[in-house]
C-alpha cells in the first residue's frame, strides 16, 4: 500500500474483514477531510451517509462471503460522507486481496463525480429548456388558429348593421363560442402538464392521454409530416 499512496485521482481505503480501515491514501484525506490517524481502526461506514450504515453492513459481509472484483452499486446514486457532514456523489471500484499478511482485504476506490454529475444536471436542464421552447412555440401555433378565428369573425359582427337579424349572427356568434373553447382547453391542457405533481401510480386512459398530447403539439406533428413528404422522407 505505501507504493501506491501518493497522491492519486482515486481515494484508496484498504479494509479488513470486519469491516475496519486498515490503511488510506492522501487522496482520501482530501475527499473525506479526515486524517489517517482519524480513520484507521475505525468501521468504514463512517465515509457513508447514516442512513446506509446497516444496510452496507450487510453488502460487506455478503461481498467477503462470495468475494470478486466489481464495481460497487452499479445503477445506484452513490454518496460519501465528509467529516464535515456534507455528501458528495462517489463512484467506488473493489478490488479483493485473499491471504494478505494482514489477513484478506478489499481495496476500496473512491472518485469524486460531483462535477460530472453537476455538468449532467446542467445538461439536462438545457436539453428541458429546449424542449419547453419548441413545445411552447407549437402551442402558441395552435392557439393563433382559434384566435384568429374569433378576431376575424368578431370584426364581422361588428361590421354589420344593427338591423341585422339574429338567425343571421348565429353562425359567427357559435363560431366564436367554439373556437373560444378549444382556445381554452388548449391552455388548460398546457398548464396541466405544466404543475407539480407528486408522483404516483394509477391507471391511465391511453387515448385520454394521446388526445391530450395531440391538443398540445398537432401543429408540430402535422408540419413534421407536411416536411416529411415535401421531401419524399
Amino acid at each position: 500500500m505505501r507504493n501506491i499512496s501518493r497522491p492519486l485521482a482515486k481515494g484508496l481505503i484498504i479494509v479488513g474483514r470486519q469491516g475496519l480501515i486498515i490503511e488510506i491514501n492522501p487522496r482520501t484525506e482530501q475527499l473525506f477531510g479526515y486524517g489517517q490517524d482519524e480513520l484507521v481502526g475505525r468501521p468504514v461506514e463512517l465515509l457513508l451517509p447514516g442512513q446506509f450504515h446497516e444496510l452496507h453492513r450487510k453488502h460487506r459481509e455478503n461481498y467477503f462471503a462470495a468475494p470478486r472484483n466489481r464495481s460497487m452499486g452499479a445503477g445506484l446514486n452513490l454518496a460519501g460522507r465528509r467529516k464535515d457532514g456534507s455528501e458528495s456523489p462517489v463512484e467506488v471500484s473493489l478490488t479483493y486481496a485473499r491471504g494478505t499478511q494482514r489477513g484478506d482485504l478489499v481495496v476500496a476506490a473512491v472518485i469524486d463525480i460531483s462535477e460530472r454529475v453537476a455538468l449532467e444536471r446542467e445538461v439536462r436542464r438545457a436539453e428541458t429548456v429546449a424542449s419547453l421552447g419548441t413545445v411552447a412555440a407549437g402551442i402558441a401555433h395552435d392557439l393563433n388558429n382559434p384566435l384568429q378565428i374569433i378576431r376575424s369573425r368578431a370584426e364581422l359582427l361588428l361590421e354589420l348593421p344593427n338591423s341585422t337579424p339574429a338567425s343571421e349572427l348565429n353562425e359567427d356568434l357559435t363560431a366564436i363560442h367554439r373556437q373560444a373553447q378549444r382556445a381554452g382547453l388548449i391552455v388548460e391542457e398546457f398548464l396541466g402538464w405544466s404543475r407539480k405533481r407528486d408522483k404516483t401510480l394509477a391507471p391511465v386512459n391511453l387515448n385520454r392521454l394521446v388526445e391530450r398530447s395531440v391538443l398540445l403539439v398537432g401543429g408540430q406533428m402535422r408540419k413534421a409530416y407536411q416536411h416529411r413528404d415535401e421531401f419524399g422522407w
